[in-house]
Parts: structure tokens; C-alpha cells; sequence
């Protein structure tokens, strides 16, 4: 923090060994303790802290300061020099939490169609979620009532400014919190399948009262929100509408730090343990730019003067600090960029890609037809692939056009791909393998002739073969921009040999079939490889791929921002 030599901290030295200002330190470090294991005591007694004076200082802290001799002038003066030598230092500037702010779960109402045990169960679970955040200390149930009832508010969601100030100030409390379930029924819907869907459906309003403690005024803030939640069990919609209650209150609330150290694939953040930092949590990480004007903890939510860089995941906590592991902008993120708590964010996300290739073919040639040579196969593509950009693992599917002149094909495949780490944002290199479905088809020359003579009956003269094979491949992206990567692919094929052309004999018989009419039976016949022009097929090998990845959620969310 300081460096030991320099100017401030000689400062630091003077002051802390100064006797009465390390007296001062340690008999309110005391008081401290014994106000929060008192606290402790009485609300486990439930003994009602709401007659507690709001101000934080008592007459006792007072005379601490009056009754210390030895806190003289020379302290006062050491601290002011301490004070003009320098800004405290901007790790311990930029941060929001709330430690030791109080909130109070008023409670939730219901209506009339709405039965009791739920929304008892509601406020229970309520309770149980902010007291398991850890960020805010939770008010006695006990002390809310007893506020509530001495007020005579019994519509909890209906309290207005000035009564929220009024129980804020005698539940010594910040935040206040008050909900009302307006409906959970069971709900029928026809999705046009057989039966029909059954599912449960809860609606809540909540209301979150930020009550700011000034000394002659108290200014209250006041943030309204509509829950709906659906599942199909009644207790999941339940917990479904609490979760997305607690998401609200992080939001509206959310912890702010910044970046003090960078490592090869980690970040330090200068919030611990009592600031509510929790393994698991995500933060979001922005530059702040010259246009902007005072730290994030007091930015505008229009985030103006601000970029965002990257996303980091809290992997483990200590009191002072906090150490992430960086899921976005490896190498965009630097020492002093600011975090703001992300409650909930979309890791999914959904790319189209489309393609082109020349891929080699080896063909056996019938020396009794006049038959050209077959050249390289052109292939287009168009694929889906469903990504966790938190995880290294991803899907891809893809159908694609064979184009042989005269054959013509088609290709289906699956496959997993693997994101090799440590690598920058903008530079993706996966391995996959999977396996494919590839067929081919070309019309055979004097087809009604051949036909005659096997005794077939077609209605077409196309002969068509299909096999399975396994894929693998090494692909390598560079985004250009942050909705689209162009990318070069290395696939490798092992399909086999098409040999076993065939077309669909109609046998002349028929069955009724699952829809009521009647349908003629067909069969595969293979055909002799003396009527084929080219008995065997082969798209085995390396082929180097070229095309598109065009990311759809951006996309969206540009087009959305259009609009």
C-alpha cells in the first residue's frame, strides 16, 4: 500500500506510535466486540433493538474522546499532515459494500385466492436467502413486528416514503424490504400435442426501500418490481420466485471493487470475506475512461465513460481480498480496472457457421462406360454450434452439400469440440472429432433398359449409397469483429468407400399406415457393379475448410438495440 521509506509513511509511523491515538484505536476496537456479541445475545433472546439510537455514536464513544489526555494536538497534527501528503491509496478508494448496513424483510401480504401457508413459506424462504448472502446484517423478525404493529401497518407492500423512514430510523435499518403475492394457481395450456400442459404459475410485487441516513433528513429511494414465475411443481415456482427476488437485490445492490494485482489467467480484488465476497460470484470488469468523471461506485447506470473488458469468477476468498479466475479478456484486463458484481449472466451462447471446402475424391472408373473424371468435391455448409464460453467444451452440428459433378451429395455431423486455453480473447483454436452421415446419388445412364432386365420398379433412376464415418478436426478463429470470426479448418475424414449402390424397388403390395391411409411397400435393391459408370466412391482424407462464425446473441442484442 505504502511504501516504506517515503514521506506518508513516516506519517503512519508517528501517528501509530503515538499513545493516544493507539489508545483511542484499542478502546473502540473493544466497544466493537462487545457491541456485536451483544447484538448477537439479543437477537438470539429476541429482545427488541429497535429502542437502539440510530446515530452511531453513543454518549460513552463521546467521552472516549473528551477523557483522552493524550490524544493532543500533536496526533491532530501528525493526522492532518497524513491527510495533505496524499490520496488514500485507490485500492481502498474504489469499492462498494455494505458492511454493517441493516435490512429488514418486512414481510409479504397475499391475496384473498392466495392460501396462507404460502405465503408464510414465501417470507421464511425469503429470509433464510438474504440471511445466506451474507452482505447485509438481517434484522430480527421479532424487533419488524413489533415496529410494524406499534406503526399499525398491517399492508406491508402499501407502506409509503415517510412510514419506511419512520421503521427504517427504529429498526436502526437501511434497507427495507416488503412484497405481495398476488396469485399461485395451476394453469392449463394446449401446446398442441396429446393431453394438455399443467404447470404452476406465481406472481409477486416486490418493493425495496433504500432509507439514507442523513443527520437532520433521510432520504428514501424506493425500486418496484414484478415477479412471474413458472414451474411445474408449486414448491419449484416458489423458490424459482424467491431466487429471482434475491437476483433483484444484488442488482439494485451490487458489490463494486477494483483490481489491485494480475497474474497469467488470475486477478486480486481488493474486497474480502466481511464485504459479502462469496467463491463463485461473478464480476464484471470495465476501464474507466477520461470522459468519466469519480469511481464506478458512484457511476450513473447509463455506465457512460466505461467499457466493458471482461468477466472474471471468484474462486477463493480471504479477509482482505479476493483472487479470480479471468473467463473473458485474458489479456485486456490490467491492474486498477474496476469490478461491479454480475448476479447473473448467460454463458450460453449459440453461433451459425457458414462454409466452403474443396475436398479430394477418390472414384473408381467402369472402363465399358464413357465416364468423365470426377474432380475435387466442392462443399457448402451451414452448421450450429452451443457453447459455454466458461467451459472449454462445445457442440457443433452441420449439413452440408456434396457437389461431384455428375454425383451429388450431401453430409450430416456431430461433434464435441475442445477450446485450447491460455489463449487471447479474440483467437480460438478447438479440436473436435465426431461422426458423420455422408451420402451420394448420380442418375444411371439407360436406367429403364437395366431396370427391365433386374426386374425393378422405380419411379426414379437415381441410385444413391450412404455410410457412416468418423470425423476430426483442428480449427482456428480470429474475431474481427464482436459479432462475426472468420476461421480456417482442418477436417479429416474416414468415411469408407461407397460401393453398395442401390434404389427403392416398389414391390406392389401395400399397408395401412399410422395416419389411415395406405401406403406401397419398397424395398433396397443393390445394383451390379457391371451397370455402374463408377462403382465406388471414396471422400476420405484432409481438407482445409473456410468460412463465417457468426455470433447470434450478438446479433440479437444488436438488432434489439436497433429497435
Amino acid at each position: 500500500m505504502i511504501e516504506d521509506g517515503s514521506y506518508r509513511a513516516k506519517c503512519y509511523k508517528s501517528l501509530s506510535e503515538t499513545p493516544g491515538f493507539s489508545g483511542l484505536r484499542a478502546q473502540l476496537a473493544g466497544q466493537d466486540e462487545e457491541n456485536n456479541s451483544e447484538h448477537g445475545r439479543n437477537e438470539e433472546r429476541g429482545v427488541n433493538m429497535a429502542t437502539r439510537p440510530a446515530s452511531g455514536w453513543t454518549s460513552d464513544d463521546r467521552s472516549i474522546i473528551r477523557g483522552s489526555p493524550s490524544f493532543d494536538l500533536l496526533s491532530l497534527i501528525t493526522l492532518a499532515v497524513l491527510l495533505v501528503a496524499g490520496e488514500v491509496p485507490a485500492s481502498e478508494a474504489v469499492k462498494r459494500s455494505y458492511i454493517g448496513e441493516r435490512i429488514a424483510v418486512l414481510g409479504f401480504d397475499g391475496s384473498q385466492e392466495v392460501d396462507k401457508q404460502v405465503v408464510n413459506y414465501i417470507d421464511s424462504r425469503m429470509r433464510a436467502q438474504v440471511a445466506a448472502l451474507e452482505r447485509f446484517l438481517l434484522v430480527n423478525r421479532r424487533n419488524s413486528e413489533i415496529v410494524l404493529r406499534e406503526f399499525g401497518i398491517s399492508a406491508k407492500v402499501n407502506i409509503n416514503s415517510d412510514q419506511a423512514r419512520e421503521v427504517a430510523h427504529w429498526l436502526s435499518a437501511q434497507k427495507l424490504l416488503a412484497g405481495n403475492v398476488n396469485y399461485c394457481k395451476t394453469k392449463e395450456e394446449y401446446s398442441g400435442g396429446p393431453g394438455i400442459d399443467r404447470y404452476n404459475e406465481i406472481s409477486v410485487t416486490l418493493k425495496i426501500f433504500n432509507v439514507q441516513m442523513g443527520r437532520y433528513s433521510k432520504a428514501v429511494d424506493v425500486r418496484n418490481f414484478d415477479i412471474i414465475a413458472r414451474a411445474f411443481s408449486e414448491t419449484e415456482a416458489i423458490d424459482s420466485a424467491v431466487d429471482q427476488i434475491i437476483v433483484k437485490l444484488c442488482e439494485a445492490y451490487s458489490l463494486v471493487g477494483r483490481i489491485i494485482n494480475t497474474g497469467v489467467n488470475s486477478v486480486v480484488i481488493n474486497m474480502g470475506m466481511p464485504d459479502g465476497i462469496r467463491a463463485g460470484m461473478l464480476f464484471t470488469v470495465y476501464r474507466i475512461t477520461e470522459e468519466h468523471v469519480g469511481p464506478l461506485a458512484t457511476s450513473d447506470p447509463d455506465r457512460k465513460g466505461m467499457t466493458e473488458v471482461g468477466l472474471v469468477k471468484i474462486r477463493s476468498v480471504s479477509h482482505e481480498s479476493s483472487k479470480a479466475s479471468i473467463l473473458r479478456g485474458r489479456y485486456r484486463i490490467e491492474a486498477g480496472y474496476e469490478v461491479e458484481e454480475c448476479p447473473r449472466y448467460n454463458f450460453w451462447e449459440h453461433d451459425l457457421l457458414i462454409n466452403y471446402s474443396s475436398i479430394p475424391v477418390n472414384f473408381q472408373k467402369n472402363p465399358s462406360f464413357d465416364a468423365g473424371d470426377i474432380g475435387r468435391a466442392r462443399y457448402y455448409g451451414l452448421g450450429y454450434a452451443l457453447k459455454r464460453f466458461d467451459k472449454s467444451l462445445a457442440l457443433e452440428a452441420q449439413v452440408g452439400r456434396l457437389d461431384i459433378d455428375p454425383i451429388h451429395g450431401w453430409e450430416a455431423r456431430i461433434f464435441a469440440k475442445y477450446r485450447m486455453p491460455m489463449l487471447p480473447d479474440f483467437l480460438s483454436v478447438h479440436v473436435g472429432g465426431g461422426m458423420g452421415l455422408a451420402g451420394a446419388s448420380y442418375e444411371l445412364p439407360n436406367a429403364d433398359k437395366v431396370f427391365s432386365s433386374l426386374e425393378i420398379d422405380s419411379r426414379s433412376g437415381r441410385i444413391n449409397d450412404r455410410i457412416f464415418g468418423l470425423l476430426g478436426s483442428l480449427n482456428v478463429e480470429a474475431e474481427v469483429a464482436s459479432w462475426f470470426c472468420p476461421f480456417v479448418n482442418l477436417t479429416w475424414r474416414d468415411y469408407g468407400t461407397m460401393n453398395e449402390w442401390a434404389v427403392e424397388h416398389r414391390t406392389g403390395e401395400f399397408y395401412d399406415s399410422p395416419e389411415g391411409d395406405q401406403r406401397e411397400k419398397t424395398e433396397k435393391v443393390n445394383i451390379p457393379k457391371r451397370f455402374l459408370p463408377y462403382p465406388s466412391l471414396n471422400v476420405d482424407g484432409l481438407a482445409f475448410r473456410f468460412g463465417l462464425n457468426l455470433h447470434l446473441d450478438r446479433i440479437f442484442l444488436y438488432f434489439r438495440g436497433l429497435l
